[in-house]
């Protein structure tokens, strides 16, 4: 069979376990690729920043454990990425405010470190910043540009400080 043609792959909650292989990118017309909600484990492979055609990437609710790649800063289609509740480890790539079409970014419940890098206050179209529940060890100052964006939803509870007016009245 091929596959090469496949514009969407959702094989959420299929009992899948293991490692997502590395030639994933051979499916360059890829526009959606859902895989929440299974045992996939191991790396993201960096291979799936170049499915440059995705506007929509699910892995929520696996068990990764690598760094968050770089290489989906790659995705200039992508409005929509959900990473949460895995075991990702590391800083949040900076390359990933640099996405013109991303709108929501999930990446609550994992064990990120470091601080949510200052450019996310500059993403063009981003409204939905979930961060929750990771290592996250920085104060957000209220005069960020994070805090002054056009982020509508910013979810920072369980590991940081945050200054913003809407941090502090949950809006």
């Amino acid at each position: 069979v091929d596959l090469e043609q496949l514009e969407s792959l959702n094989l959420n909650r299929n009992f899948l376990v293991g490692n997502i292989p590395e030639d994933i990118d051979k499916l360059t017309f890829l526009r959606e690729l859902d895989l929440g909600q299974n045992t996939l484990n191991g790396t993201l492979p960096t291979q799936v920043g170049n499915l440059t055609n995705l506007d929509n990437l699910v892995f929520q609710n696996n068990d990764f454990s690598s760094l968050i790649p770089s290489e989906l800063g790659n995705l200039r289609n992508i409005d929509n990425i959900d990473l949460g509740d895995n075991e990702f480890k590391g800083p949040i790539p900076s390359e990933l405010a640099s996405l013109p079409q991303l709108k929501c970014l999930l990446l609550a419940g994992n064990r990120l470190t470091s601080t949510i890098p200052e450019e996310f206050g500059m993403a063009p179209k981003l409204t939905d910043l979930e961060v929750n529940n990771n290592l996250l060890s920085s104060t957000i100052k209220s005069d960020s540009d994070i805090c002054s964006s056009e982020i509508d939803r910013f979810v920072v509870d369980f590991n940081i400080v945050c200054e913003c007016r809407s941090c502090i009245l949950g809006e």
